[in-house]
């Protein structure tokens, strides 16, 4: 079982370009989450939107709504738009 390096790296890149810093989210992070089974794009996603929407999120408690079986990227799309 590998992770997928093109995921982690364009993930890794989609943050940086975003403002997170490898203190925030590693690449090694986002490798060892893909191996617990989180949703490495989906996360990233969140993470960001969550952001440009001064919504306070980290990479830990992301990671724990995603892992719990919770949609991470939904969850903090109906905080800005709620259903």
């Amino acid at each position: 079982l590998g992770v997928p390096s093109d995921m982690v790296v364009k993930a890794k890149i989609m943050l940086t370009q975003n403002g997170f810093t490898d203190r925030e989210v590693s690449t090694n992070r986002l490798a060892a989450y893909f191996l617990a089974g989180g949703r490495v794009y989906d996360i990233s996603q969140a993470l960001i939107i969550a952001r440009k929407a001064n919504i306070p999120l980290d990479f830990d408690r992301a990671a724990a709504i995603d892992l719990a079986g919770r949609n991470v990227l939904d969850a903090v799309r109906t905080s800005i738009t709620p259903k």
